[in-house]
């Protein structure tokens, strides 16, 4: 979450999530911002994306205006800092790298450095997992 405006769509994410729509409402979320360029820039607009996927409006408020909501937003807001993170898309491997389209060279490139990291760190782990067997 880079700016205070992206914090809306974040919560809606995280409604989402916790509610178990995540698979019907990030569609139609993406159709309507992306495809359709519709402002959703309120919390109304959004309980009626979901009401029309079939969330009741008791339901959407109650987990939107949550502490796990509320919980899940700054722990992002948290990791964006903490990783220094001012682009998408980045990933972060193991909580110690972190890679995007830019140090990888392109986007198409990001997936062949995640998997180098990978490599890179389970190699590093497997003496410890052989060492704590009997």
């Amino acid at each position: 979450i880079f700016r205070p405006s992206w914090e809306l769509l974040a919560k809606a994410y995280y409604t989402a999530e916790l509610l178990g729509v995540t698979d019907q409402v990030h569609p139609a979320l993406f159709e309507a911002l992306h495809e359709k360029n519709q402002k959703i820039e309120n919390e109304a607009t959004l309980q009626d994306l979901f009401v029309n996927h079939g969330v009741s409006a008791e339901d959407f408020s109650n987990t939107f205006n949550s502490f796990a909501v509320a919980v899940k937003l700054n722990h992002a807001k948290a990791m964006t800092r903490k990783y220094a993170i001012t682009g998408v898309p980045t990933l972060i491997v193991n909580g110690k790298f972190s890679t995007g389209g830019r140090q990888a060279g392109s986007n198409a490139n990001i997936i062949k450095v995640v998997d180098y990291l990978v490599a890179q760190e389970r190699s590093g782990m497997a003496p410890v997992a052989q060492s704590a067997q009997p």
